[in-house]
């Protein structure tokens, strides 16, 4: 994925799929910071990758993850307050949530968001 900087392509990177086209960005605020969903390198049942909500922000991927037994999430819009709102589901079910957003050091494993 690619946001135009500056009159620069800058990359933002994904969640660690192989395809370089495996991300797309729904949103952006005034501070620049960008959402959106990244596949992931894991195979679901289906044949189909995983896929997570993400926040971009100063140069660093976040993965926003998913709610306990859901398989996918993405966020679709970020205000400039940093509050961010997508859904966390799997082919059956999807719930809308606002990730509340906290401090790296008061979380465990790879997920930065709090629910």
């Amino acid at each position: 994925m690619y946001a135009f900087s500056q009159r620069k392509i800058v990359s933002l990177g994904n969640l660690g799929c192989e395809d370089k086209f495996c991300s797309c960005a729904t949103s952006i605020n005034d501070s620049k910071q960008v959402v959106g969903l990244s596949e992931l390198n894991i195979k679901k049942e289906n044949n189909k990758y995983s896929y997570h909500a993400f926040l971009w922000e100063n140069g660093s991927l976040f993965d926003l993850g998913n709610l306990e037994n859901d398989e996918d999430s993405i966020a679709y819009s970020i205000n400039r307050n940093g509050d961010v709102v997508g859904i966390s589901g799997n082919r059956d079910v999807n719930d809308f949530y606002d990730w509340d957003m906290v401090p790296e050091e008061r979380l465990s494993g790879q997920n930065r968001a709090e629910w």
